[in-house]
């Protein structure tokens, strides 16, 4: 983007994302300019960056350069219906991995998409530079631009279509939701049925898992009873988790999927 023209910056929510947008374009000097549905403590957070603050929408600026819609999947549609930029090049973009651009239709200027590949919570410290961004436009003749812009955030940038992107966030879930999910489960069942249990000696297996499916890829990582089909030790586990209804289905579906993956019999 220009030093001189492209910097005025208008963000529609207050959420984990939000903020760290806020962070890197106010770094970037971009000026910046925050609306949220209704006055928080999340939104008066943003003073803190110089960003200017608005409760609704009401009274939007339309003469913003870029305005990123950062609020639930499910509001994107009704919150891109009150942007009407007077700038015909201004770029209306939504970061939300599984909708499609076409959430935008009701807008007017350039639709885009800025997807950041990446787990967003407002205490961590985000490092810009080791996160994609998956892009979109509805105008060939923009995507220049978008790139440029995107490039200026983050130096991975790639083009990816709805359809692709929608997949790409799916995998994101499997490797981050449910891994998170996996890792509460077991904490949980050491502290439910293990006296004084301390789960941080789990800490090194789980970091040395991680290290092995970079260095050797997942398929060839994979380890375990299930991989070895040991029935006797899959037996026992299940009776340990036989009255966790919701985990033994877990435990079953796992080891069934990781069988199928390594050319097993099933269950």
């Amino acid at each position: 983007m220009s030093a001189k023209k492209g910097r005025n910056v208008v963000l529609i929510g207050c959420g984990n994302l939000a903020w760290h947008l806020a962070v890197r374009l106010t770094k970037l000097k971009f000026t910046v300019s925050v609306y949220n549905h209704r006055a928080n403590k999340d939104l008066l957070r943003f003073k803190t960056l110089n960003c200017k603050t608005h409760v609704g929408l009401g009274e939007l600026e339309q003469n913003a350069d870029l305005y990123f819609i950062c609020v639930s999947d499910s509001a994107i549609a009704k919150v891109s219906r009150s942007i009407k930029p007077q700038n015909k090049n201004a770029f209306v973009i939504h970061t939300a991995g599984a909708r499609t651009i076409d959430e935008l239709k009701n807008a007017t200027g350039t639709k885009a998409v800025i997807y950041p590949l990446q787990s967003f919570s407002k205490a961590d410290d985000i490092n810009w530079q080791l996160i994609p961004l998956l892009i979109e436009s509805d105008d060939k003749n923009a995507e220049k631009r978008l790139f440029t812009l995107a490039k200026s955030i983050s130096p991975i940038v790639k083009k990816v279509s709805s359809r692709d992107r929608t997949y790409y966030h799916l995998s994101a879930v499997f490797i981050n939701n449910f891994v998170n999910a996996l890792h509460l489960a077991s904490e949980e069942l050491l502290n439910d049925y293990v006296k004084n249990a301390d789960s941080t000696l789990l800490d090194e297996l789980s970091m040395h898992t991680l290290e092995k499916v970079f260095a050797k890829g997942a398929r060839f990582s994979q380890t375990g009873p299930a991989r070895r089909n040991d029935k006797v030790t899959m037996s026992a586990h299940r009776k340990l988790i036989s009255k966790e209804t919701s985990l033994l289905k877990v435990y079953n579906s796992l080891s069934k999927l990781i069988q199928e993956q390594s050319g097993k019999d099933e269950l």
